[in-house]
């Protein structure tokens, strides 16, 4: 069940019509990148592709009549990323990828057009917090989602989670806590995926000392682990706005 703040609903299923855009030398599938309809048996694989989901429901839910036509997905797993959205929404998005480069980097924000594909973007990357050095125009993205959960943590029954990557997962997060706070999109605002059931104290102080409000946007349990998509501004804000 998918927990949002006070006068939200939860999200409701879209019926998802698809359709073709003309563009500029060439036919490019229009899909409305946050209009997602999740399987009605759907259970995630692993932990990254739970928080993936998890980010993209709260986006859904909170950011009405946005409708960014692609996914880009930047950094240490990346292809994975898209993966998960090609995967679990079949056929409802367009994916890209490109890896953690300035080169790559500078050419997406170039018009946010990548292979061909114009329009808005939404910018995602995984855990790897070296990638964040070579965004000095993340700015310039109309959205950015973290996901810092990029590791191979497998759901219960699938195999085995692998001993001590959790552990050093949580000892990172308040220090990309911190370089988020560098690099927030146009509104300055960035979303970030974080682990909740604990040390959310902690999380929101770090937060406080770098000069960015802390809201919890929406949580969701996962493994016996309460993990919050939240949302970190440089001011208060209304995130459909």
């Amino acid at each position: 069940m998918l927990f949002l703040g006070q006068n939200h609903a939860l999200f409701q299923k879209t019926t998802i019509t698809q359709t073709k855009t003309p563009m500029i030398g060439q036919d490019v599938p229009s899909y409305k990148l946050f209009n997602y309809a999740l399987p009605p048996d759907y259970d995630p694989l692993d932990i990254q592709e739970f928080t993936t989901v998890l980010l993209v429901d709260v986006l859904a839910a909170h950011r009405r009549g946005y409708n960014p036509d692609k996914l880009l997905t930047i950094g240490t797993g990346a292809g994975r990323l898209s993966g998960v959205f090609l995967r679990v929404y079949d056929g409802q998005t367009v994916a890209l990828s490109v890896d953690s480069t300035q080169a790559s980097l500078s050419a997406a924000v170039a018009g946010h057009n990548i292979n061909g594909y114009g329009g808005r973007s939404v910018y995602c990357i995984g855990q790897d917090l070296s990638v964040l050095e070579n965004v000095p125009t993340a700015a310039r993205f109309s959205l950015i989602a973290y996901n810092p959960y990029n590791t191979d943590t497998l759901h219960p029954g699938r195999l085995q989670r692998q001993g001590s990557g959790q552990s050093l997962l949580d000892q990172t997060l308040a220090e990309f806590i911190a370089l988020t706070a560098d690099y927030l999109d146009e509104k300055g605002r960035a979303f970030i995926v974080i682990e909740t059931t604990k040390e959310l104290g902690r999380h929101q102080r770090a937060a406080g000392q770098l000069g960015l409000h802390f809201r919890i946007e929406g949580s969701r349990p996962f493994e016996d682990h309460d993990y919050s998509v939240v949302l970190l501004s440089r001011q208060k804000t209304d995130v459909c706005a």
